[in-house]
């Protein structure tokens, strides 16, 4: 379509660039369109060229030419699609700077003369008002007023002194004190919330004027000796310091110590370098707390420490420290929420004499010792330690009686042990110490290593460690584990999950050891007791015992990569307990004393049931042993039990055991002297039974020695040599009847 005319003081529009026409003032601009029929029209810096029926650039300047426009500011030609146009990068501020051209370069400049003196600050005649006089971005003096009863509240006047005029603050609330590094300050400010002036500097001034029942509420900021705080700042019992509001986080509210200030009269490694306690019970609430680190680790300040007093810490973040909390002396802290991470040394070190440190939903992450008692009661509801260097708990009685009760738990991820429990320091005892529902896991060293106290470990969980799950060496010393589950130790260097050289061990309550990298108990010395626990599949026996005295009760014993069980010394007994589907046996006793009663020994491969060779002594009574079989070293293959002793050895009690469906002989003697039954001619009473063994196999095999079998009962007939036993007896009748074989 063609333009249509307009009036000189309407616009035209085109329908297409071909129908563009220049209005008077030389534009290119479009008529209303037909629908969907509309070309784009020329923009600023453009005009229409009747000639092409395009838009052509106007070049009204060249690109980066400068100068000072009409408006009286900075102009720049720039490029806007395509075109050189004028631009204002910056606007000079009216009366206060003049555009002038510096070189070929169009600049705000101060406007001769200066409107004030840059800082000074001085009252109105009415002394109603303010007068100051400050900087802008070019450093140019820009004067102010402030109306003092219109910004500081009714009443508020403009005072000279002390030191430099200034708007009287209104007095800090019945119950709040304002810190604001960025604005505040401490000679002239009150304390008040509003306006921001009026908030005190610094913290160390906000806690000295603060009195008891009252809360100082610090603003988001870095408070540091180059801020002018002076450390370490005392906190004040019964105030309350705090951040102005709950945040997301603590690292917009940041308390940075320097220095290093003993606490009372703590040892000299006990320093502070950011903030302490002495009496009363502060509250410190959601802030970051850091100290300068030494070039030396482990000689550095702790970032918070007390050394008497009851302080909470609420959601406090020690980020940056070499040590972290100190508890000392007399102290009794609460610490919720309690987070130390980077720390080069110890996240919480307690050293105290009076009262509970009491630590709730607590982590602490990546010091040499994460958790570090000598002395006070510890009460913890949830504390995570991990990546600790050397031991994430470290108890040392010294100086005190330790008592520790501890839920929850959770100690994984460190380069060093899990929880040690030292011996004794100068002046140290153990109190009560109680781990409820702790777990230990994937510290490359030991998970809990126990060298003195009587701890009780209820539902622990100690898995995947590098060592052993739990190592005892307590002379003197109980330790008691209930429904445990230590698995998955040991497994890159062959340990096992429960070492015991000295000390007594009890492990009750259903307890689970399996699957770890030695045996699942390692016996050397002390006092074992095993009651309803399940050993299993272990990657060599489930207990290998070479000394001190074991019982096992009720427990089961399978599926381990060596036998269920080995004797090598000391004093061991089973009773009621299940010896299974093992790989290298059931029970090999070689040393020692061995009581085994009413347990059942089966299915197991890779040699006998139960094997008694060498300088055991033993005594079986009223035990099952059947399914077993394999070889033993040169004696060969053998299924049910093995019998080797050496001279002086003895089987002093075998009677009322079933041994039957084993894969060769029932049992193999190769000793001479043995009585497999009560040996009272015409008593039944404590009889053994060996039946259903297959073609080829006997149910005693007298190897070249001579047998009294005279009171046992055999499968389906009456004992013939060939048949039931080979070798000498002393009677080859048995007035005992037979069994059937089911």
């Amino acid at each position: 379509m063609a333009c249509r005319a307009r009036s000189l003081l309407l616009l035209a529009v085109c329908s297409s660039v071909a129908d563009c026409k220049k209005t008077p003032a030389g534009r290119g601009t479009q008529e209303p369109p037909t629908a969907g029929d509309c070309a784009p029209s020329c923009v600023a810096g453009q005009h229409c060229d009747e000639a092409s029926s395009t838009c052509a650039c106007d070049n009204a300047c060249a690109a980066g030419e400068s100068r000072c426009g009409v408006g009286g500011s900075p102009e720049q030609c720039a490029l806007a699609q395509g075109c050189p146009v004028w631009t204002v990068p910056v606007v000079c501020v009216a009366g206060v700077e003049v555009c002038s051209l510096v070189g070929a370069v169009a600049q705000c400049q101060c406007r001769p003369p200066p409107a004030c003196t840059i800082d000074a600050r001085s009252c109105s005649g009415d002394g109603l008002r303010l007068q100051t006089c400050g900087a802008d971005a070019h450093g140019c003096a820009v004067p102010r007023v402030v109306h003092c009863p219109t910004v500081y509240g009714a009443g508020s006047t403009c005072v000279a002194s002390p030191g430099q005029a200034h708007c009287l603050c209104p007095p800090s609330s019945a119950s709040t004190v304002y810190v604001d590094g960025l604005h505040g300050d401490d000679q002239l400010g009150s304390g008040a919330g509003a306006p921001v002036e009026c908030a005190f500097k610094t913290i160390a001034h906000g806690m000295a004027v603060a009195s008891s029942g009252e809360t100082v509420a610090v603003r988001p900021g870095t408070y540091s000796a180059a801020q002018g705080e002076l450390f370490p700042i005392q906190l004040k019992g019964g105030v309350t310091l705090t951040t102005d509001v709950t945040p997301v986080d603590t690292t917009s509210y940041v308390i940075e110590g320097t220095g290093s200030v003993a606490l009372g009269a703590t040892p000299a490694f006990a320093t502070v370098a950011a903030l302490g306690v002495g009496v009363g019970a502060p509250v410190l609430r959601n802030f970051t707390l850091r100290a300068v680190q030494p070039v030396v680790p482990g000689t550095g300040a702790y970032a918070f420490g007390c050394s008497g007093g009851a302080p909470v810490l609420d959601h406090v973040v020690i980020d940056g420290a070499d040590r972290g909390v100190a508890v000392l002396e007399g102290c009794a802290p609460t610490l919720t929420g309690l987070v130390a991470r980077n720390v080069v040394s110890v996240g919480l070190r307690v050293q105290t004499t009076a009262g509970t440190t009491t630590v709730t939903a607590g982590t602490l992450a990546g010091a040499e010792v994460g958790l570090s008692l000598a002395s006070g009661v510890i009460s913890i509801d949830g504390l995570d330690i991990s990546g600790a260097a050397t031991v994430g708990v470290e108890c040392r009685p010294s100086g005190g009686v330790l008592a520790l009760a501890a839920t929850g738990l959770r100690v994984h991820d460190g380069t060093g042990d899990g929880v040690t429990l030292r011996p004794l320091g100068g002046g140290g005892a153990y109190g009560a110490i109680d781990l409820v529902n702790a777990e230990v896991s994937f510290v490359q060293g030991v998970g809990i290593t126990v060298q003195a106290g009587a701890p009780t470990l209820s539902g622990l969980a100690a898995h995947d460690n590098g060592n052993e799950g739990l190592f005892v060496d307590a002379p003197g010393g109980t330790v008691s584990l209930v429904a445990a589950v230590i698995s998955a130790n040991g497994l890159g260097n062959g340990s096992p999950g429960v070492t015991l050289v000295d000390g007594t061990l009890s492990a009750t309550g259903a307890s689970v050891v399996d699957a770890n990298g030695d045996a699942g108990f390692v016996a050397v010395g002390g006092t074992l007791s095993i009651d309803g626990a399940s050993i299993d599949r272990n990657r060599l026996d489930g207990v290998s015992h070479y000394g001190g005295a074991t019982t096992l009760v009720s427990s089961t014993l399978s599926a381990n990569l060596g036998a269920g069980v080995t004797l090598f010394g000391g004093t061991l007994g089973l009773t009621s307990c299940t010896v299974e589907s093992n790989l290298m046996g059931g029970i090999d006793a070689e040393g020692g004393s061995l009581a085994l009663a009413a347990s059942l020994v089966r299915n197991n491969t890779g040699g006998p049931g139960l094997a008694l060779v060498g300088d055991v002594t033993a005594v079986v009574t009223g035990s099952s042993v059947s399914g077993n079989g394999g070889a033993y070293g040169t004696y060969g293959n053998s299924g049910g039990i093995l019998l080797a002793l050496n001279d002086g050895a003895t089987l002093s009690i075998f009677k009322r055991n079933l041994v039957f469906g084993n894969l060769y002989n029932g049992v193999d003697v190769y000793v001479a002297g043995v009585t497999l039954g009560d040996g009272a001619a015409g008593t039944c009473m404590n009889k053994n039974s060996f039946y259903c063994y297959g073609a080829g196999n006997v149910g005693v095999a007298a190897h070249s020695v001579t047998v009294d079998a005279t009171h046992a009962d055999w499968a389906n007939a009456a004992p013939a040599s060939t048949i039931d036993w080979i070798g000498p007896t002393v009677d080859a009748a048995s007035p005992c009847g037979s069994v059937g074989c089911p």
